[in-house]
């Protein structure tokens, strides 16, 4: 509820996408991996390369600039078909119950 999203939140969600930004994290990807800031995604049956971020088909992921690769695809991963739903969702959850008893709780003790 209006938190950045971590990478542990994917765990649940997709358990192998998660390994996966589990093993870029904690390794040196200078050599092994050719990632730019793009991910391709089905939009209505064909394949379409997404930018994470302005020029980012044309920006290599690096051991300096991995941490905001993992960020961005991560929320990316979380939000991708969900964001209006999850904004109505919040918005309601909000319209009854006040932000401010929500925000001393973190997202394992709101679960």
């Amino acid at each position: 509820l209006q938190q950045p999203y971590a990478l542990s939140d994917l765990q649940y969600l997709d358990e192998e996408f998660y390994q996966s930004l589990v093993w870029i994290k904690e390794n040196d990807i200078t050599l092994s991996l050719d990632l730019t800031f793009t991910v391709t995604e089905e939009v209505f049956g064909e394949l379409t390369e997404r930018e994470l971020k302005t020029d980012g088909k044309n920006c290599q992921v690096t051991e300096t600039n991995k941490k905001e690769y993992i960020e961005l695809i991560t929320k990316w991963r979380i939000e991708r078909g969900i964001v209006e739903q999850t904004q109505s969702l919040v918005r309601g959850f909000f319209e009854i119950v006040d932000s401010r008893f929500v925000s001393v709780f973190d997202a394992r003790e709101l679960e």
